[in-house]
């Protein structure tokens, strides 16, 4: 048998080494969550432990237990049937094909799980990593979505709950920011009004410009400030500031005098 003939083989034995893959996974999670399973300690006092419901689903890391509350020796075991079959059934370099298959797939299923958990995932931004996220977060609120990302088996055996159109799970896609308020002023506002030395040389100067400053702190809080807005320059400005402060005023008044 040539090489060609052997990957396409190998690509045909794909669909059938994937859809065992999920159904062993499918299985062994639905199996730990039944009331006499002998696994159910395993899987639930350690995952659905550490992350309890919806609510509390995700985590800066993944958390995960070890030892007698492995999570992992309720679910990976079931991988050994389609091992053993692939094994028995077939040649063997198409056995060894399909144990590489089923070994891939269970990384993929594996990691794409870790990333529902995380707070930052590196596949936030995509309608079905959220869409695939929320049925998951179904699933710690009730025994529904035993699957992870495709639930073929969830809707054949009747386990299967989704979790919203598409428009209300884009909205949870990224979180933005709250807006910032009005009242509280902007890095950029705050170095504008930042107060600078004056070095005009004349009292009378360096008091319009301190007054000018003051001004400009205390329409900070105005919801119509914007630092890039200049004030108006010139005589008519500075006549202006000048007439508002009292110790200039006075200062003219003594010198009319």
């Amino acid at each position: 048998m040539s090489l060609n003939e052997k990957i396409g083989i190998s690509l045909a034995l794909l669909p059938v080494s994937y859809y065992a893959t999920t159904l062993c996974l499918w299985f062994g999670h639905w199996f730990s969550h039944q009331p006499n399973s002998p696994l159910r300690d395993h899987h639930l006092q350690s995952h659905h432990r550490l992350y309890p419901n919806s609510r509390r689903c995700r985590a800066p890391k993944f958390r995960c237990a070890k030892g007698k509350f492995d999570s992992n020796k309720a679910l990976f075991p079931w991988l050994l049937i389609p091992l053993c079959m692939e094994g028995v059934l077939l040649p063997s370099w198409l056995a060894v094909a399909g144990m590489f298959q089923v070994a891939l797939m269970t990384a993929i299923v594996a990691w794409v799980h870790v990333q529902f958990h995380l707070e930052h995932s590196v596949l936030d931004g995509r309608v079905w990593f959220a869409r695939a996220r929320a049925r998951h977060e179904i699933h710690h609120d009730q025994d529904k979505n035993f699957a992870v990302g495709d639930h073929f088996w969830d809707r054949l055996f009747g386990t299967f709950a989704d979790a919203g159109t598409v428009m209300q799970l884009s909205s949870r896609v990224n979180h933005p920011r709250a807006p910032q308020s009005q009242s509280s002023p902007t890095p950029e506002q705050k170095a504008f009004a930042q107060p600078k030395p004056c070095r005009c040389g004349s009292c009378r100067l360096a008091c319009c410009c301190r007054h000018s400053h003051n001004k400009a702190a205390e329409s900070l809080h105005s919801p119509t400030y914007s630092p890039f807005v200049k004030s108006p320059a010139g005589p008519q400005a500075t006549d202006s500031a000048t007439s508002s402060h009292p110790s200039i005023t006075t200062h003219k008044t003594k010198k009319g005098v």
